[in-house]
C-alpha cells in the first residue's frame, strides 16, 4: 500500500482541531486571563498565513430595550479566517483531526449562548461546543511518539 493511500486512509492529512486560548484585553476584578476559543488549522499551516477559523463566542454591549447598555454573548455567526501566529494566541492543546468544517460550523451554531447569566464566559461555550463535537464528529487521535 502505496504511503499516500495510507495517510489518505487514516486521515494523515486531515485539518486539526484546537483548543486555544487568547490574551484578553481587558481583565476584571475575579475574572479568568484568557479568551477561550476553538481552531480548525490546516495540518501544516503557514505562520502567517490568514487559514485558521477561530469559533468563539464574544461578549458585546448592546442596547436594551430602554436604551440603556447590557452586556450580551453572541456566537460569531460567520468565522473568517484569522492569522495563524498572533501575539494575543498564548496556548493551543490539539483535541483531533477533523475534516468536516462545513458540519463543524452547523454543530457550533446550536450550542447554547447564555445571557444574563454574570458567571458566564467564552469558556463555558467551549466545552459545551467540544461536547456536541463530541458526539456528533469523529475525531481522529493524534498518537505522540
Amino acid at each position: 500500500m502505496s504511503r499516500s493511500l495510507i495517510d489518505r486512509t487514516l486521515g494523515q492529512n486531515k485539518p486539526r482541531f484546537y483548543l486555544a486560548l487568547y490574551r484578553r484585553g481587558v481583565i476584571k476584578e475575579d475574572d479568568v486571563k484568557f479568551h477561550t476559543a476553538l481552531l480548525y488549522v490546516h495540518k501544516e499551516p503557514q505562520p502567517f498565513a490568514k487559514e485558521t477559523i477561530r469559533f468563539h463566542v464574544v461578549n458585546k454591549v448592546v442596547e436594551d430595550n430602554e436604551g440603556n447598555p447590557k452586556q450580551e454573548w453572541e456566537f460569531d455567526p460567520s468565522p473568517l479566517p484569522v492569522q495563524n501566529r498572533t501575539f494575543s494566541l498564548r496556548s493551543v492543546a490539539l483535541l483531533g483531526r477533523i475534516s468536516i468544517s462545513k458540519k463543524l460550523k452547523e454543530l457550533l451554531i446550536q450550542v447554547p449562548v447564555k445571557q444574563d447569566d454574570k458567571s458566564w464566559r467564552c469558556r463555558h461555550w467551549v466545552w459545551e461546543a467540544i461536547s456536541m463535537v463530541t458526539l456528533h464528529v469523529t475525531l481522529s487521535l493524534i498518537r505522540i511518539t
